[in-house]
């Protein structure tokens, strides 16, 4: 199997497994605020990684990594864990599982984009024919109708904000150090993101005003019993998979892979949250795999 195609099918795998993730995120954030949510997976997914980092990266810490390299990954956890995931949490919490997916289409065309733009990839055709039928399925599935009846402006407002924010943030923290994980594993950029993050969340909430209740919300048996899946399967399993396929294959065709998330989470809240399945949501599932196998098949 060639390294593309490794890169591709991990991508989809990411898909699949994130979306497993954010239905124990969408029960922990009906009990957890959105910065306490990002704290304890953080802090878990940090601390479940480190014996994984010890036992397959040897040294854990390279010689050819330079302290440059590091402080960008460094940033690049801050901007797209600290804060993306935080926002991406309150986007969840306001438009729900099966609605948030209006702004998380923007993904995979920010992704092609900026890599066209900051790391020259070229853009080719399968990439844009992938993306629109893609992106196809999710407005498909979102454009139902009363869809600002059922949820209101302000939280439309206030959701979408977040979730655009995030993405776009989450876009160029991945974007910006592809360049350094094309030279080292994907399991040591992934700890060198996660630890300063989780570092940067503690220290806002040390600082915050509610520090007492935040922590008391994290020591919960909700909190092991919901978020904790959540960040093994979010920020360990889909995030390791998630960098190994920007190194192995281009990130265009990574992210109208990792686009299909959305797709798999309308069936899996139809099977565990009891959303409603539609016609509209399954001709949204057909179009959605029919943009995964465009870019799959597509080669390069």
């Amino acid at each position: 199997m060639s390294e593309d195609l490794i890169g591709k099918s991990l991508a989809l795998s990411c898909a699949f497994i994130w979306a497993f993730a954010v239905m124990f995120f969408k029960r922990s954030g009906e009990t957890m605020t959105p910065l306490a949510l990002n704290l304890f997976k953080s802090t878990a997914a940090g601390l479940v990684m480190i014996p994984l980092w010890y036992l397959i990266d040897t040294p854990m810490i390279p010689n050819t990594i330079t302290l440059k390299d590091m402080v960008f990954l460094a940033l690049s956890g801050i901007a797209g864990i600290t804060i993306a995931d935080t926002l991406f949490f309150i986007c969840l919490n306001k438009l729900g599982a099966g609605y948030y997916a209006i702004v998380d289409c923007c993904y995979s065309p920010s992704m092609i984009f900026y890599s066209w733009l900051l790391l020259g990839e070229p853009l080719k055709h399968v990439h844009w024919v992938g993306a629109t039928l893609v992106v196809t399925g999710v407005l498909v599935i979102t454009s139902e109708k009363n869809f600002q009846k059922n949820l209101g402006w302000k939280k439309i407002l206030i959701g979408a904000s977040a979730g655009v924010s995030a993405v776009t943030l989450m876009v160029l923290s991945i974007v910006a150090i592809k360049p350094i994980l094309d030279e080292h594993s994907a399991i040591m950029v992934t700890q060198c993101r996660m630890i300063p993050a989780a570092i940067a969340l503690h220290v806002i909430c040390i600082f915050h005003k509610k520090r007492g209740y935040i922590y008391r919300e994290i020591l919960k048996p909700a909190a092991f019993k919901m978020a904790l899946p959540g960040a093994i399967l979010g920020n360990v399993v889909s995030m390791l998979a998630w960098m190994a396929a920007f190194k192995y294959t281009n990130m265009g065709s990574a992210s109208v892979l990792n686009q299909m998330n959305v797709i798999f989470v309308v069936v899996l809240a139809r099977l565990i949250l009891k959303e409603p399945l539609t016609y509209r949501r399954l001709l949204a599932t057909m179009l959605g795999f029919s943009g995964a196998i465009v870019v799959l098949t597509g080669g390069g």
